[in-house]
Parts: C-alpha cells; structure tokens; sequence
C-alpha cells in the first residue's frame, strides 16, 4: 500500500496532479538501492534495469500514473527508469 507524507525529503516519489490523474516522478534527492526496489515498492511503480546494487542518480523516461479513489492509491501505468 502507498502512503502520503507532508515531507518532500521522506517521500521516494513525488506525485503532479493533473485532472485528478497524478503523475509520479522518482525523488531526484534519493538514491535507488534494494530497500527502495523492494520494501517502498519502486519495483511495482517503474520498470527498470535494476539489478541490485546502489545507485545515486537514475534517468526518468516515463513517468508513471497514480489515481487515488477509495482512500486508495492505485498505479494506472507503470513509468520507466534507466539507472
């Protein structure tokens, strides 16, 4: 399950709302590791070449799209990112 924060240094994506249609991009201030693939659920946002390992910069090519209905966040289409 994907969960808010008021914190834009806490937060592994941020979410652009355009017509109730959220696009999410990657936190540029992050790095991309296992912890993020696996446990905040990356994996499931954006396609990758992840392979394991840590990375401190990573190429956004698309972003990927949220709807948020029933207290729920859902994700409509992956986006991609290249590490």
């Amino acid at each position: 399950m994907f969960e808010t924060t008021q914190s834009l240094a806490k937060a592994h994506i941020w979410l652009v709302d355009v017509k109730k249609c959220y696009f999410a991009f990657l936190n540029p201030n992050k790095g991309y590791d296992e912890p993020t693939h696996e446990f905040s659920r990356m994996k499931d946002v954006f396609d990758s070449n992840y392979s394991g390992g840590a990375y401190n910069s990573f190429k956004l090519l698309t972003p990927a799209f949220f709807q948020y209905a029933g207290g729920t966040w859902k994700v409509i289409r992956k986006g991609e990112i290249r590490l």
